[in-house]
């Protein structure tokens, strides 16, 4: 029996790499990016073609490169960054990784031009599919100039699973190279449309550039340093928090990481400051030994193991409290505003005159007030917003009907068998036995089907807002908002461009009308960059609003109100989850309820 074990030829052996390392065009741009910041670059140019599968061009004004060294970057495991094993644990570089650019040449028809300054010509590299076709001398610039063309033509299978948001992925992979090299001036051309064009500055702008000048007035300044970590950067005020995580960022040694346990942290210190369901905006830089941290515990490098991340968490905890503490929360004076009250100059002629006292004489604190005038229905029917009829109007037309209700669950629900426990589950007595529902959930359950249907038969009503709402969206965003604008008219938004990332909110869906519709835009196209504009995005709007519009968890209800949720919720083709997936609705038997 022959041999049956072989060595793989170096262009399948990169094909194989280049599955780990360049998963999408945005690992191209990054491992790009990050060699053009380790040869010393000042101005880096990105240009890209149809979200990178046409093209992907790095233009910078390092130092370059020599004939040989031109040649010997495109080999595995060739790196000029790394001697032994231990460097790998003091790495204060980005484009270590030695198979990234062959990686890259496997999939891809690549052309390099690259020069030293000392040197008279330059050197060209053509390489298609790890195959070397031209190298040569040739006039270019100082620097390198790296055009990366039709990036897995060789691998079709890897090239039919590219999503229509690449963009979203590249433009997320460029703001953290950007945000943590402020110096380097940098600029993202998407299909010859200039998308981001920065200059040399500090972070305190590069921030303003890249995210949006209505964060400017947001940030906070951040700053502590210890024997352990320096910890720098800006936090966002309690007032400045989101609904989605978009502008959450921690670096470290000038590298972006994704860290859990610190996110934890900085959440903590906020305490009870942020809104429910909301999450603070921050850019925190740390600086430490880099022997102490861990950078290949993930093929992206996005997750960094810390040494020390247990000490670190409180040190990182009370250097945001403190700063939330020192210039979030006292009020600031500004003696400059346009409308600040007038201060009177007082001089030796000014007849001082002493202040008087004013008060009712009649104001008795210990009056009862009068509660005789009825008090607002809590809840309303969100369908129903335009009508004059009271809510309990509405339930009671609804009640007076026979309900007979053919579902899994039950087919009737009596009114004097349903109530409220701890104002956020509604108990009903069946003939099976006990039925717990949370009553959030089940109306979001309700919502987010009704609105489902109208939206499929174009039914949804808009609302105009009496003061159109305005928001900044970074290109990212407002591509996203764009695409899905129809979408979103016909979900009953109606959104108007007024260029340079301006959007005004004219009118909302009915079921929402008066509630904050940026923060509710901001979510709906958080889901869509985390899901992809592909799916099925109506789902996204319909769970977004009916999140937004059902009734609060601890909110008390009455016997009609708990009654109209519970038949609307058996009449759901998927009564018994939540459009999250959690469970709406628990059965206990009589049997159940005995063992107890």
């Amino acid at each position: 029996m022959s041999d049956i074990i072989k060595l793989l030829p170096d262009s399948v052996a990169n094909q194989i790499a280049a599955g780990e390392v360049i998963q999408r065009p945005a690992s191209v741009i990054k491992e790009l990016m990050e060699n053009a910041i380790d040869a010393g670059a000042t101005d880096i140019k990105v240009v890209i073609k149809d979200a990178g599968s046409t093209l992907i061009q790095v233009i910078d004004n390092g130092s370059g490169m020599s004939e040989m060294d031109a040649r010997m970057a495109f080999e595995r495991h060739a790196t000029s960054k790394i001697s032994d094993s231990q460097d790998l644990f003091e790495l204060r570089t980005n484009g270590f990784r030695g198979e990234a650019l062959a990686s890259i040449a496997a999939v891809a028809q690549v052309e390099l031009k690259t020069k030293r300054t000392e040197d008279e010509l330059g050197t060209k590299i053509i390489i298609n599919g790890s195959e070397l076709e031209t190298q040569e001398s040739t006039v270019c610039t100082d620097g390198s100039n790296m055009m990366v063309k039709n990036l897995f033509f060789n691998v079709p299978a890897r090239r039919r699973f590219l999503k229509k948001n690449e963009f979203t992925f590249i433009e997320n992979d460029f703001k953290r190279i950007a945000l943590t090299y402020p110096e380097i001036a940098m600029s993202l051309t998407h299909n010859d449309s200039i998308v981001h064009a920065l200059p040399q500055s500090n972070l305190r702008m590069r921030i303003v550039n890249l995210m949006g000048k209505h964060i400017n007035e947001r940030l906070v300044s951040v700053e502590s340093e210890t024997s352990l970590a320096k910890i720098s950067g800006f936090v966002g005020t309690p007032e400045s928090a989101k609904k989605s995580r978009g502008e959450q960022y921690f670096f470290v040694n000038g590298r972006f990481m994704k860290h859990p346990y610190f996110n934890r942290s900085v959440v903590d210190a906020y305490g009870r400051l942020l809104a429910a369901d909301t999450f603070p905006t921050y850019f925190i830089f740390f600086e430490v030994d880099p022997g102490s941290i861990d950078v290949n515990v993930h093929p992206q490098k996005v997750e960094i193991k810390f040494e020390n991340e247990r000490a670190i968490y409180p040190i990182l905890m009370a250097t945001v409290k403190e700063a939330i503490g020192k210039f979030s929360l006292s009020p600031q004076i500004d003696f400059d505003q346009d409308d600040a009250p007038p201060i009177p100059i007082i001089n030796s002629n000014t007849e001082v005159k002493i202040p008087k006292i004013q008060f009712n004489p009649n104001f008795n604190p210990f009056k009862q007030q009068d509660e005789s005038k009825e008090k607002p229905q809590s809840w309303e029917n969100p369908y129903e917003i335009a009508q004059n009829t009271s809510f309990l109007e509405r339930v009671e037309a609804d009640t007076q009907q026979s309900i007979e209700i053919e579902t899994p669950v039950e087919k009737e629900i009596i009114a004097d068998k349903t109530s409220q426990f701890f104002n956020r589950f509604i108990a009903v007595e069946t003939e099976k036995g006990l039925m717990i529902i949370d009553q959030k959930r089940a109306h979001e359950r309700v919502l987010f089907e009704e609105i489902m249907d109208k939206m499929k038969l174009h039914k949804m009503v808009s609302q105009q807002m009496m003061f159109p709402q305005t928001m900044n969206l970074d290109s990212s965003a407002a591509g996203r908002l764009d695409e899905l604008n129809e979408q979103l008219t016909n979900a009953g938004f109606d959104i108007s461009n007024e260029a340079d990332g301006n959007y005004t909110i004219n009118a909302l869906p009915a079921e929402i009308a008066g509630m904050d519709g940026t923060s509710i835009i901001e979510q709906v196209l958080e889901k869509a960059e985390v899901i992809g504009l592909e799916t099925e995005i109506n789902s996204i709007i319909a769970e977004t609003l009916a999140s937004q519009g059902a009734i609060k968890k601890h909110q008390e209800l009455s016997k009609d109100e708990m009654l109209n949720i519970v038949n609307r919720l058996l009449k759901c083709e998927t009564p018994r989850y939540c459009p999250k997936g959690k469970k709406v609705m628990s059965m206990l038997s009589e049997k159940d309820l005995s063992h107890l």
